[in-house]
Parts: C-alpha cells; structure tokens; sequence
C-alpha cells in the first residue's frame, strides 16, 4: 500500500493520540468498518484500525460474510435455511429471525447500526429495525453513505473507484492517491466510523473470523537464484506474523513459532519472489504455497532446496528463498495470496497467509509496472 511516509507523520502530528487539534470538528475515528458487494456478487466485510502498524502500513482485515464490527458488539447478517434471512449478535451468539419472505431474490441493500434496508425486484424496499426483527415498507429509500469524517488536515475519506476502495487520513499531500483498503468490490452496504477501538471480547472476535489482507507492488529488474536476495533490496515485502493473519491456528505461539515475508519483482520473461521465512522446526510437509491469478506454485521448504527455479538458504534467524517461473502474465492486475503451511509433528498444520481465499479466489492483489519500467 502507498502513503507509509505520509502515514508515520500522520502520527507524529496527531500524537498517537486519537485527540485532534483545537477547532476540531468531531473526534477523530480510531477505526473504520466496513460491509461491501464484491464484483462477483459475494458479501465481504472490512475492519482496520486508522493507527499504522510498526511498519507504516494499516493492517486491514476481511471476511467473506456481512459482519459490522462495533466497540462492543458486532452484528452480522445472513440467510438460514430456506432462505429466511437472520440478524446475529456475534460476540453474545444470540440470534433473532428478520419477518421478510423467503427466497434468493431478497438482497441487503444498506446495513446500520440498528437498521437494515433490503430490496427486491418488482416490490417496495423494506426497513427492519434491529435487534427487534420488525420489518416493513420502507417510506424513504437509505440515505447516502458518510464516507468523509471532519477533522484536523481534511479529516478523514474513503472512495470506491474501479473496484478498489482508498482511504485518506489527515495532512496527505494533494494529489495523493491515500492507501489502497480492499480490490474487487461492486457497492458499500455500510461504513461505520468508530471512535474508540473494540473491547476485548470484539478484538478476540476479529482476530478468529477476520483474516489480514495483503498486496504486493512489483519491482522490475533481474533475478539471479543464488538465496543471497541483493537485487531484493528496493522491493517491499508483504509481512506475515500477526494473529489476523493466521487462517488456521492449531498450537502457533507467535512469529517465532512460524512467519514468513513475500516480495516480487517482474524480471523480462518471468515473475519471480522472494522472502524469509522463521519456523522453529522446518520439516517435511511445510509448504509455501503461491496463488498468482489462476497458478499455483508449491514450494516445499526444504533447507538447501534448488530445484525447479526454487532456492532455499539458511541464515543465522531463520531461512531466505528465491523462486522464478518462466512466463510473465501480462495482466497488470492479478488475485494474489501466499500461503505457508506449517506442520508441527503429526498434528494438523497452521496455515499463515498473506490474504484469505474466497471461493477459490485470493483476497489479495499483485500489482505489476508496465513493461520496461
């Protein structure tokens, strides 16, 4: 994502603070949520904290289902047998039916914090009031979307532009084109600023349903597959080593147990990648998987492994890796996901991943400069 720069000043001028200057208008949002339609007409859910990680990137965290995280609650909403949709307060598991018809041609159209308006062909919308399930016509149509919150340097905004939506934090410059959230979606259903960040039943909620979502940007240049990663160095990886990011969490303790980082680099008649990986017990059946598009490359981690355009080398905290395929696709766009398969004895594995896979399709993105960049 671009702006990192832009974003450690942010909080510098803001004091890591979350509290605007004085003549403030309204607090300053400490986390953003979201409920979107992505392009292939599948829910998807967004939530990320404004502050930057560590890193200057704001790490953002997706599900496949319509789920709006609040301070101390989330609610969420689906269809259940027959298709009868149903409102759930996921954090108390409590589960209250919504009076609509069955049927597939319901859809959500608006999502808020104690209304949802739905639609369908040929008929008026309906407007439920939540939690109680009481439904019926709605007299005038959702209003629009806040996407702008006041505040100190232009405040805050979000835009969903050709699919992707963009954030801007206060005091980017003009011109800036903010940090890429999410790629693939058609419409918002909600957008839900939040001032204070989740209490710590909604954090533990996050953590296990919300994955972390990655993007790579390309460089151009050359590969040599020596494991020593020199030509690496302009290149900014993807960082794998928080609990959001962990899909399935059997016995992993932290990024010492297993993490792993990904970049890219476009060379003239191939794709290449490259990162580090930390494992405390690197064995058999530990794999890196690559989902670039509709490939799958599987690289199995073996120390000293060079074979088909793979080289793994050992290093004093852990392992590098370097692999090239022939062949560079020539969309400039493309799903992406990497994901590392940790096997820890005879138990089940721990996967870790750059972004989660819904119906086949990485959450991700790679992004590659146009050639002769």
């Amino acid at each position: 994502m671009g702006g990192h720069a832009q974003l450690i000043l942010l909080l510098g001028l803001l004091g890591c603070s979350g509290g605007g200057a004085e003549g403030d208008e309204g607090p300053l949002p400490r986390a953003v949520a979201l409920v979107a339609m992505r392009t292939d007409g599948e829910p998807l859910s967004v939530y990320f904290a404004v502050e930057p990680n560590p890193r200057g990137r704001i790490d953002v965290r997706v599900t496949d289902a319509m789920a709006l995280p609040g301070p101390r609650g989330v609610h969420a909403v689906g269809t259940s047998e027959g298709g009868r949709w149903r409102l759930v307060e996921e954090v108390r598991a409590t589960t209250e039916p919504i009076p609509l018809p069955t049927g597939p041609r319901w859809s959500l159209l608006r999502l808020q914090t104690r209304q949802a308006w739905f639609s369908a062909p040929g008929v008026r919308d309906q407007l439920c009031e939540l939690p109680s399930p009481r439904c019926a016509e709605a007299p005038t149509p959702p209003a629009p979307l806040t996407l702008r919150r006041p505040g100190p340097g232009g405040g805050f905004r979000l835009d969903l532009t050709d699919g992707t939506v963009r954030f801007w934090p206060p005091h980017l410059p003009d011109g800036a084109e903010g940090e890429r959230i999410v790629d693939g979606v058609a419409t918002l259903l909600a957008v839900r600023w939040l001032e204070g960040l989740p209490a710590a039943p909604v954090r533990e909620y996050l953590d296990r349903t919300f994955h972390g979502v990655g993007g790579l940007a390309a460089t151009e240049g050359a590969v040599v597959l020596d494991g020593a990663l020199d030509e690496w160095r302009d290149s900014v990886p993807d960082v794998v080593e928080s609990p959001w990011q962990v899909a399935v969490r059997r016995h992993w303790s932290g990024p010492d147990d297993a993490s792993f980082s990904v970049a890219a680099l476009a060379a003239p008649t191939a794709l290449c990648f490259a990162g580090r990986l930390r494992d405390d017990d690197l064995r058999e059946g530990d794999v890196l998987t690559l989902h670039v598009g509709e490939a799958r490359w599987t690289l199995p981690l073996r120390p000293g492994a060079e074979a088909d355009g793979l080289v793994v080398r050992e290093e004093r905290f852990g392992y590098r890796f370097e692999v090239c395929r022939e062949g560079r696709p020539p969309a400039a766009t493309l799903p992406f996901a990497a994901i590392l398969q940790d096997r820890d004895g005879e138990d089940e594995a721990d996967i870790l991943s750059t972004s989660p896979i819904f119906r086949g399709v990485p959450a991700g993105t790679l992004r590659l400069p146009p050639r002769g960049q």
